[in-house]
């Protein structure tokens, strides 16, 4: 009678689990509305999630206490559709490159970084001397307010004597080379477009910043800009970097349909998730604890198909609630 009781207890309680994940694993594809979208966010930790929840399944099911095999079997298929949305992250992809093969061929390589510092942070030292550290030949630093525009321009002038601020979205952009702007009618929001020279070869390169999507009018604002630069990324001919904080996560249906029209490639493919926000800060209101299983991917680098990816990693900084992103790029 009690193993009975415990298998119809444990059968019920995998049950709940199994369905509550299931939901927001399918949803995520299509969670187009407002605060759905939200959830599309954490696909790696519902992997986690699936992984345990079928090793517990698993677990009960060899001591009797989970009768139906339809649960056990239902644990795996969850396991594996969280699966085929990370997995293929830590798999070699055709557009990495090795720096022995870009030797070999004697390739110019440039090293992009990206760094949002948050805009209330006033700890300006770590970043200037992560960037110093870094050498980059572009630096986009987003969340810019004029104290934080007057000490990297102090601190990294020798280092990126060139700049160029955005219009909106609190972007500057700091290189070694003289910076083109490229003017776009009608102007994009949120997004910095210029001219870069790779090699000798000119690049389009957009630094962009869509709006944090916290409320309902702010989520279909910081779509219609995904719209709006996915549309003018549509028309370039030249290879094209596109780098910045998104504000949303590689599982979210408006990412997916920002690389299926602009057929952009993530520059993360092969080196794995890194996740970028939040990191830890005194400007996060989430306890220190909970910041590694609550982390997720919103700041990325985007290239087009003549555009390869040497090495691609991540750097806390400060107090900076993001992480940055550096990026070691060639053309073909």
């Amino acid at each position: 009678m009690l193993k009975l009781a415990s298998s119809i207890v444990g059968s019920i309680g995998v049950l709940l689990a199994l369905s509550g994940l299931l939901l927001v694993s399918l949803g995520s594809y299509v969670a187009w509305g407002f605060p759905w979208e939200l959830l599309s966010h954490f696909r790696v930790q519902y992997f986690v999630a699936s992984v345990l929840l079928c090793l517990a399944s698993l677990a009960l099911w060899r001591v009797g206490w989970l009768r139906p095999k339809a649960l056990l079997l239902l644990a795996f298929v969850l396991v594996g559709l969280n699966a085929v949305e990370v997995v293929p992250w830590y798999l070699p992809h055709s557009q990495q490159i090795s720096k022995v093969a870009i030797k070999q061929a004697a390739l110019t390589s440039v090293r992009i970084l990206v760094a949002n510092v948050n805009g209330n942070n006033d700890r300006y030292a770590p970043t200037i001397q992560m960037v110093r550290d870094e050498k980059p030949d572009v630096a986009l630093f987003i969340e810019m307010n004029p104290d934080w525009v007057n000490e990297l321009n102090a601190g990294l002038s020798d280092l990126l004597p060139y700049r160029l601020p955005g219009q909106s979205g609190g972007l500057l952009l700091m290189s070694r080379q003289p910076l083109s702007q490229v003017q776009v009618n009608p102007p994009l929001d949120a997004s910095l477009p210029t001219l870069l020279q790779i090699g000798g070869k000119p690049v389009q390169f957009i630094g962009t910043h869509p709006i944090v999507p916290v409320r309902r009018t702010l989520f279909h604002r910081r779509n219609q800009q995904l719209d709006k630069l996915s549309r003018y990324v549509k028309t370039l001919d030249a290879p094209t970097i596109v780098i910045g904080d998104f504000n949303l996560t590689p599982w979210s249906p408006y990412y997916r349909r920002f690389i299926q029209q602009t057929r952009l490639h993530n520059a993360s493919l092969g080196f794995g998730v890194l996740p970028t926000y939040p990191s830890p800060s005194t400007l996060v209101k989430t306890p220190k604890w909970l910041i590694p299983l609550v982390r997720i991917p919103i700041d990325h680098c985007l290239v087009s198909k003549q555009v390869r990816v040497s090495t691609l990693r991540t750097i806390s900084h400060g107090n900076a609630d993001h992480a940055a992103v550096v990026a070691e790029l060639v053309l073909r």
